[in-house]
């Protein structure tokens, strides 16, 4: 038995819905009644095959089709009616069909057949050959759809397809680019002053996504439920009042959730940062934390979510995603065990983003403390040695390729230039290294912690020696007549002095971290790491501005003719300045000769203020 699907509230009672009702295939839906984009149909059958337009006429007695023009009625009581031709109709249904399809599956290849149902059964169809659309009687009409091949590409074999499908035709009279009887007026001016007007939900969704503010408000007052209810789009509307009346908090929330619902945008992309967070070493019983960073990405869209924790031991403050998210990710190792292998758990991201939850790995190693030998003797032993080493291989790279030859003291010509490089270097590595150890966190392996050293080592001392090296090439362009060659000691010595001085700059930052009471990963650089990187770079473009400052002031000097007109600029100073010292001289005299006129025998006595009186 098929199911027919009227609009609500409505019986089925005609002739026609009770037929297909009872001939059809359960799996087969029958729409009575819709409206497609404005054309009332008859009924629209939504079967596995496809879909099937029926337009539905209750003529009588002899029924003459014609390729053009009117059909005719002729009745057996003599009365001919003229009808006009079905043609029409079926194209401006097909038209109507193809644009609904367009907008609400436009993934979908459906192809429509379309017959002209004679519900009487005393009609005949006086024809010689097709018509279009084809004439079915209404008792044959069921085994017509049932045995009609398979047109499209099957998306209407799937029951929820259909099902989905029907309902769509039967209550959407307004699809996202059909055109309203009323159009929408926002309460922001548009070009001259005049009402932002649309007149499609698409054009309505649009602009509510690029003016979130505007969506809100009219989300909330309910003008735009109503507005939409009005002109034929009851699931939009519905869709309007569940996000405002379901939403608690942001009503940004509920216009991400109306526009998306819509089907008209995209979802909004999200950057996590990082995409797998390890806290690292914790010593067991205490906190270990991580910083965790939620974006949204390149494109529309606003984020919104939660992030949750899947182990009792793991906690992530605070928990919501509105817009953006920065969280702090806290493991409390004081319930795990203690063991080589780190604990592993992770957090989920449910957000508007994607349909499945993001998930992020979290890792965390649970150590215990450390031996008093090991901290007080062990780690310092192995950071001197390693620091020694370092230190001995600069130097020794200072004597082979620099100018550690030609700088060593003539008093301390006993000692071979190479090995006293070597020492001095290596005794400040070694201190370096000794301080190092000392102020290793108490949980971080030896092994750990001297791989980090390395690390920025090495990343330190080539980003100095590269910016010198860049330094070099820039003033070797300038100022050919240096001869800085990049082989030559003098260069090879800077770029030593650069690695040398990234070397230290490495070892204090890590004992810095090691002062640390807590370290928070991921929590960016700390006020003196951004310090003297702002201070490096000041450095570098003071550098860069004095070599091309020496290289186009001779240029610019000899254009101007400088020196002339320093000169000329001198000779009038130094004329202004002499007749200015000539009236101060003057005025100093002037005062000492009256004041001792003053004083003198014979004279009435006075004050120092008598002689500004004069």
């Amino acid at each position: 038995m098929g199911r027919l699907l009227l609009s609500q509230g409505d019986i089925a009672t005609t002739r026609f819905a009770l037929q297909l009702e009872e001939d059809l295939p359960d799996d087969y839906l029958v729409v009575c009644d819709p409206v497609i984009w404005g054309e009332a149909l008859d009924a629209v059958v939504v079967a596995p095959q496809g879909l099937f337009v029926l337009y539905v006429k209750a003529w009588q007695g002899l029924i003459r089709p014609r390729l053009r023009g009117a059909w005719r009625e002729e009745r057996a009581d003599g009365k001919v009616i003229k009808h006009q031709n079905p043609a029409k109709a079926m194209r401006r249904a097909e038209k109507a069909l193809e644009s609904f399809l367009k907008d609400e599956a436009p993934d979908w290849t459906l192809r429509i057949r379309h017959y002209l149902v004679l519900e009487e059964p005393e009609a005949e169809v006086s024809v010689y050959g097709a018509t279009e659309p084809p004439v079915v009687r209404l008792e044959e009409l069921p085994e017509r759809i049932i045995d009609a091949p398979p047109l499209g590409e099957g998306e209407l074999e799937d029951v929820e397809n259909r099902e989905a499908l029907a309902l769509a035709l039967r209550d959407i009279r307004l699809t996202a680019t059909q055109r309203t009887s009323q159009p929408f007026v926002f309460r922001t001016s548009g070009f001259l002053g005049l009402g932002r007007k649309v007149r499609t939900v698409r054009r309505a969704v649009k602009y509510m996504d690029r003016h979130p503010q505007q969506g809100i408000e009219h989300l909330q007052n309910g003008t735009l439920a109503s507005w939409l209810s009005d002109e034929g789009a009851p699931h939009l509307a519905d869709l309007a009042r569940d996000v405002t009346s379901g939403t608690v908090g942001s009503g940004r929330i509920a216009l991400e959730k109306f526009v998306y619902g819509t089907g008209l945008v995209r979802r909004p992309r999200v950057r996590v940062r990082p995409r797998r967070i390890d806290i690292g070493y914790v010593l067991s019983g205490e906190m270990g934390s991580a910083r965790l960073r939620v974006r949204k990405g390149l494109g529309r869209g606003y984020l919104y979510g939660q992030l949750l924790a899947d182990a009792p031991w793991l906690r992530v403050e605070p928990s919501r995603l509105d817009g953006s998210l920065d969280a702090l990710v806290t493991a409390d190792t004081d319930p795990l065990v203690i063991t080589e292998q780190p604990s592993d758990a992770g957090l989920e991201l449910e957000s508007n983003a994607s349909e499945e939850p993001i998930e992020i790995p979290v890792r965390v190693y649970a150590v215990p403390e450390p031996s008093k030998v090991v901290r007080w003797l062990l780690r310092p032993l192995v950071g001197l040695i390693v620091g020694a080493v370092l230190g001995g291989v600069f130097g020794w790279a200072f004597w082979q390729w620099g100018l550690g030859g030609a700088l060593w003291p003539d008093r301390f010509s006993a000692l071979p230039s190479s090995l006293g490089w070597m020492a001095v270097v290596g005794l400040v590595g070694a201190i370096l290294g000794l301080a190092r150890g000392l102020t290793q966190r108490l949980e971080w392996p030896i092994f750990h912690a001297l791989g980090r050293w390395l690390l920025r080592v090495v990343l330190s001392s080539l980003a100095l020696a590269a910016i010198a090296a860049g330094l070099m090439g820039f003033a070797t362009w300038l100022y050919p007549g240096w001869g800085l060659d990049m082989v030559s000691a003098t260069s090879l010595s800077i770029l030593l002095g650069a690695g040398l001085i990234g070397f230290i700059g490495a070892t204090a930052s890590e004992i810095s971290k090691g002062r640390q009471r807590e370290i928070i990963v991921g929590s960016g650089w700390s006020a003196r790491a951004r310090l003297w990187t702002r201070r490096g770079a000041v450095a570098v473009v003071l550098a860069l501005v004095l070599l091309v400052g020496g290289r186009i002031a001779p240029p610019v000097a000899a254009r101007y003719d400088v020196d002339a007109r320093a000169a000329t600029a001198k000779e009038w100073a130094g004329e202004r300045f002499s007749r200015l010292e000539e009236r101060l001289n003057g005025w100093v005299d002037g005062i000492r000769l009256r004041y001792y006129e003053e004083q003198a025998p014979g004279k009435s006595g006075g004050s120092i203020l008598d002689i500004f009186k004069k």
